[in-house]
């Protein structure tokens, strides 16, 4: 997470940061540090079209991007990588062919990284799961170009050692939002929102892919699963959501589909909040009872300040991302898998977790002290290859006690491996579904446009021909005009002889 990495580095007396933002300007105002744009992949671009994008920008970085336009934002990222000490990624599960922008984005940035001889550094990063064979090359040279990586699951830094044949130097690392803390301000701000005393809060992420859910499904699902968690305990559930717009009658991302789950739920006791800061987030999540979330953070945030997060994958992407997040600090007992997460199980689930709050709590207290210190050391490992000192400090992560709930039954390992290669593959049949579809599209458009221009052809031809007669016509006229005046004139000249 951005806000944290931010933080992070300032806490160790790094002071001039620039950030690359989907959107420089509110970025800069929201973090308090520069910011540029980034390279200008757009995000709902076909894959046609961000691989040319790519594949120029790729060719001309030996040319310092010299012939692209001025106002392209690659000029400012070259100088501003020219000119930094580090280059660091940071934020989260952006290395997929899910989200192919971003790999390209981060491999352009790797290169050019090289190409000054800066020290590459990513933190905080999920990698893949669905990384296509046509992208494992470039993955696999943005990892084995840094200089350390932190893998926020375990399943990532299994894929870290695959794609590179144990090449990168990897560490097991927690997610950079566990640095977060909220201060009286993020209080008071929350305080002001007039909240029931008590509640449940709930994030549903807008996406889902699963051989169990078609996308209205999902949102009738989770309706009912959070009127039936919000009848179990008797408390209002409040929608917060992690990804939307800060700009007032503008709504993306969870805004979207937080609506969709009010305006399908039954109880009327579901309530979308507005977008607010993470620190203003993990404000509200100290108040809850617990969280229901498809989103990642609100498990980490409530693993920050003892709230427990009731995590439901809904598809392979999130599975990774949520187990790993739950895994980190022996709480898998509280993810399901979609096939699982019936409003009956969800509820239940909720009852006794809400129930035994308190043993969450001292099982959170145990081991937070021993992950505080791991994430500490891993900054400052960071930060001292930033610097190039030799402080010689390791990252590591230590194993941890699971969690044990009375009347809870966790999901089986083997049934979670099973759902995530189920998802896998359904991920994969959507996109070749969508793949083929694209390409069928195409040849429709282009099988049109061949129609069109036969049909423009042909009526031109015709046009020309009629043209042509039109002609011959009018010359026939003006030869007949014409053969008329020289007979008339030559008559005349006869008179004049006679």
């Amino acid at each position: 997470m951005t806000e944290a990495a931010i933080g992070e580095l300032q806490s160790r007396g790094i002071a001039d940061i620039t950030i690359i933002a989907a959107e420089a300007a509110p970025a800069q105002k929201r973090y308090g540090v520069s910011a540029i744009d980034r390279f200008g992949f757009g995000t709902r671009w076909n894959r046609k079209r961000l691989e040319e994008r790519y594949t120029t920008l790729v060719s001309e970085i030996a040319n310092d991007f010299g012939t692209m336009p001025p106002e392209d934002p690659a000029h400012a990222i070259l100088d501003l990588v020219r000119r930094c000490d580090a280059v660091i990624i940071a934020g989260g599960g952006n290395i997929t062919s899910r989200y192919l922008y971003h790999v390209y984005e981060r491999s352009v940035l790797t290169k050019l990284a090289k190409k000054f001889g800066k020290p590459l550094l990513m933190t905080s990063q999920t990698i893949g799961p669905s990384i296509d064979d046509a992208h494992l090359g470039i993955v696999a040279e943005i990892l084995t170009s840094a200089s350390m990586i932190g893998a926020r699951e375990l399943d990532s830094l299994a894929l870290i050692g695959d794609l590179t044949a144990g090449r990168a130097t990897a560490y097991r690392t927690l997610d950079d939002a566990f640095h977060l803390r909220a201060d009286a301000a993020d209080e008071e701000w929350v305080a002001a929102l007039n909240l029931d005393d008590r509640f449940v809060v709930a994030s549903v992420s807008p996406y889902v892919s699963n051989p169990f859910w078609s996308e209205d499904e999902y949102f009738t699902q989770m309706a009912a699963i959070l009127d039936s968690v919000a009848a179990e305990l008797d408390e209002t559930v409040y929608l917060l959501p992690h990804a939307g717009s800060p700009i007032r009658d503008e709504k993306k991302h969870d805004q979207i589909s937080h609506e969709r789950v009010i305006k399908t739920s039954s109880s009327s006791r579901i309530y979308a909040l507005p977008v607010m800061s993470a620190r203003e987030c993990l404000a509200v999540m100290k108040k809850a009872t617990l969280a229901v979330s498809t989103r990642y953070h609100p498990i980490v945030l409530g693993q920050s300040v003892g709230t427990p997060t009731i995590s439901i994958g809904v598809d392979a992407y999130s599975f990774v991302r949520m187990y790993g997040a739950q895994k980190n600090f022996e709480t898998a007992e509280l993810h399901l898998p979609a096939r699982r997460a019936t409003a009956d199980a969800v509820s239940a689930l909720s009852s006794q977790v809400a129930a035994q709050r308190r043993v969450y709590e001292q099982h959170i207290k145990a081991i937070e002290p021993v992950r505080r210190a791991e994430a500490k050391t891993w900054w400052d490992a960071l930060v001292e290859r930033i610097r190039e000192s030799s402080g010689g400090t390791v990252p590591s992560f230590a194993e941890v006690p699971s969690l044990k709930l009375a009347n809870v039954e966790a999901v089986s390992c083997s049934e979670h491996a099973a759902h995530n290669e189920l998802s896998l593959m359904y991920d994969s049949l959507i996109r070749e579904r969508k793949a083929k579809a694209h390409t069928e599209d195409i040849v429709g458009r282009v099988g049109k446009d061949r129609d069109q221009q036969r049909q423009a052809r042909l009526a031109a031809e015709s046009e020309i021909s009629t043209l042509r007669s039109e002609l011959v016509a009018a010359n026939s006229r003006k030869v007949v005009r014409l053969a008329d005046k020289l007979g008339a004139v030559v008559r005349a000249l006869r008179r004049r002889k006679s």
